[in-house]
């Protein structure tokens, strides 16, 4: 349940934090992985003539804002609300926090550093 996530960001921080930076990719903020794939497929939406691809990309805007909706939700609550109960949580082992690291890691650095990720793409499109 949502209300119990409640003060988490405090005691779990890394859980929270990864859960908060998942869901800000999501939205497409940027210079998130989720914003350079969202603003790629609206340019080219928009920059069609036919009324099916602007169709598609408010389809697109209006995921972004649900997403805002149903993800930063829960990540307010769990840094900005005091605590509820007596609830326990305590981040995982480093064995967890490594692939916390990765997954934040992939949501970053191809966000920041999209170029050599847009050369490899059209090389291999560009085989066939």
């Amino acid at each position: 349940y949502i209300p119990e996530l409640r003060g988490m960001g405090r005691r779990m921080p890394w859980t929270a934090g990864t859960f908060a930076l998942s869901g800000l990719a999501l939205t497409g903020v940027p210079p998130l992985i989720g914003f350079q794939s969202k603003w790629n497929i609206l340019n080219a939406a928009l920059r069609a003539a036919d009324w099916a691809e602007w169709l598609g990309a408010a389809a697109i805007a209006l995921s972004s804002v649900l997403a805002c909706v149903y993800l930063l939700i829960p990540a307010i609550q769990q840094f900005f609300q005091p605590e509820e109960g007596s609830g326990t949580g305590l981040d995982p082992s480093w064995q967890m926090i490594i692939p916390f690291a990765v997954l934040v890691l992939c949501m970053t650095v191809p966000g920041l550093w999209s170029q050599p990720l847009y050369a490899l793409l059209e090389s291999a499109v560009s085989a066939y």
